[in-house]
């Protein structure tokens, strides 16, 4: 029992890091298209903010 109880919570931990890591690349990802965007448009318009 101890062995899958284990296995569950490095489990839980290896999804966690991906999805923390996942996480940080989209926000990443959205402040350069954020950035390249707001040079392209005309100063005034802006994007909802998701």
């Amino acid at each position: 029992m101890e062995r899958v109880r284990d296995f569950f919570v490095l489990l839980f931990c290896v999804l966690l890091f991906i999805y923390e890591f996942l996480a940080l690349n989209v926000r990443i990802m959205f402040r350069s298209i954020k950035k390249k965007r707001s040079r392209e448009t005309t100063p005034g318009f802006k994007f909802p903010v998701l």
